[in-house]
């Protein structure tokens, strides 16, 4: 998809970023490379959150340059099924976002994959509440092992 018409769907929804070293204005619209994983965001990045989310990006072995990131509260639709007829992606983490938020009716546990269909959502605490709590970190990290096979020491 080109950076044209997913502005066009999703308006200042989906960001990229450049560099970790941009400011938060500078951010693109459009969905980076091959990449098959969508971040669900319930908040905008600050620096702190963008480079905590980098290394947790990095440590599952994916590049914040290349990840889809969305801010849910500014999609015009906030129904997954939209996110699936509009963005490619496999894996989704949703970082403070509840499945009713996106319109799934399910049962989900915080820090356990969940298959629908050929995706794999993750649904955590909030990025902020991650980033402060070694608790929340130790079970994001073991939830990110199993989404993503990764067997490394954080």
């Amino acid at each position: 998809m080109n950076k044209k018409i997913i502005s066009e769907i999703l308006g200042d929804s989906v960001y990229q970023v450049k560099s970790p070293l941009v400011s938060e204005e500078s951010f693109l619209l459009e969905q980076q490379g091959d990449n098959d994983l969508l971040v669900l965001l319930d908040s905008e990045l600050t620096s702190d959150l963008r480079e905590f989310l980098s290394k947790i990006l990095s440590a599952v072995h994916y590049d914040i340059t290349n990840t889809t990131l969305t801010n849910v509260n500014d999609l015009p639709n906030k129904r997954f099924t939209y996110l699936e007829q509009n963005i490619r992606f496999k894996k989704v983490i949703c970082f403070g976002i509840s499945p009713e938020a996106i319109n799934l009716n399910i049962n989900s546990i915080k820090y356990r994959p969940l298959a629908i269909g050929d995706k794999t959502l993750l649904f955590s605490e909030s990025l902020f509440k991650v980033q402060e709590d070694k608790e929340k970190k130790a079970k994001l990290w073991n939830a990110l092992q199993a989404l993503f096979m990764v067997k490394k020491e954080m």
